[in-house]
């Protein structure tokens, strides 16, 4: 289990929410404002088809949210040191950084989160696959492991977060393994400050 902390409200931001939906004085008029809400998204990634469960290989997976959002931390799960992400809204903002050669701003999971085996942040981008596959796959598929995210990603109305995976197990032939990693987003929304209600601010 995880414990975050509250949201922390810009100013701006108090125009429209408050942590908790209350009632206030705002430019001289008495309004009600409603509470953040705090949502979560899953998603998975998967190299190989599994019939058995009727997953299909997938290595993109996005998420669009109506509302302005914050996202506040990532729960990772799964096989965190066989994939590598890249992570982007839909204007292109880039939230992985990799300057290695031939990256694609991709970064290795597990150098992404603390805790993890295979926590090499001096080696982002960079496969440790120094043991089998299903070791790997023992030590880290039963496992979470939280990034939080300070500050927070912002992500205006509408907006899509994308993520893009690669995973570093061979996926056909007789090395083939099938290797899985979930994303949990943990994301802050504020009703109210949708298109149209910014005059508030005025």
């Amino acid at each position: 289990m995880n414990i975050w902390p509250e949201v922390d409200l810009t100013e701006y931001e108090r125009l429209f929410v408050r942590t908790y939906k209350t009632k206030a004085k705002i430019n001289g008029k008495d309004v009600v404002l409603p509470g953040v809400l705090k949502r979560t998204y899953t998603r998975t990634l998967i190299n190989i088809a599994d019939n058995e469960f009727y997953f299909a290989p997938k290595f993109e997976e996005s998420v669009k949210i109506s509302r302005r959002a914050r996202v506040f931390a990532i729960v990772f799960g799964g096989d965190i040191a066989a994939w590598s992400i890249r992570l982007q809204n839909s204007a292109g903002t880039l939230y992985t950084i990799n300057t290695s050669p031939n990256s694609d701003n991709r970064m290795l999971v597990a150098s992404m989160v603390a805790g993890s085996n295979y926590n090499f942040f001096s080696q982002v981008g960079v496969p440790p696959l120094n043991q089998p596959a299903p070791v790997l796959n023992f030590q880290e598929g039963s496992q979470s492991f939280p990034m939080p995210i300070e500050p927070n990603w912002d992500l205006q109305q509408n907006d899509t977060f994308i993520i893009n995976g690669l995973c570093h197990y061979p996926s056909t032939g007789e090395e083939a393994v099938r290797s899985i990693l979930t994303m949990t987003l943990h994301v802050w929304e504020f009703p109210g400050m949708e298109a149209g209600t910014v005059e508030r601010a005025g």
